[in-house]
């Protein structure tokens, strides 16, 4: 069966390559027809090489998509965070204003609105 596929696809091969594997003699109005067997032959081998290359094409296409099966199955598999993940976004989010020693020291900072009596003395001696 392969045999025959081949030759089947060698007479495809030589009508679109224009390869002439028939020999055609003409004798007294009678036309004989004879199979040019080296150049089948040529063919054949021709349609072998592509057909290797073909096969081994398809099996690295294969085990390309295998890779890439994997690697979409791993990726589609996360489906949430982690546990530690929503313990730190829900620790960052808690956050809403300031305690009472930020108050505290904010209240004393801005409070300052010139120098004490002690800092003026030292500055008129300086």
């Amino acid at each position: 069966m392969k045999h025959f596929f081949i030759v089947g696809l060698a007479f495809s091969m030589c009508f679109s390559l224009n390869a002439q594997i028939f020999d055609t003699t003409l004798v007294n109005n009678k036309v004989f027809v004879s199979l040019n067997y080296s150049e089948l032959s040529t063919v054949i081998t021709a349609l072998q090489t592509q057909i290797a290359l073909l096969e081994a094409a398809a099996a690295l296409n294969t085990d390309a998509a295998a890779l890439n099966t994997d690697a979409v199955a791993l990726n589609t598999a996360k489906v949430g965070i982690t546990t530690g993940q929503a313990s730190a976004i829900t620790a960052n989010t808690a956050k809403v204003g300031t305690t009472t020693g930020q108050a505290s020291a904010i209240t004393n900072n801005t409070a300052k609105v010139g120098i004490t009596t002690g800092q003026a003395s030292a500055i008129t001696a300086n």
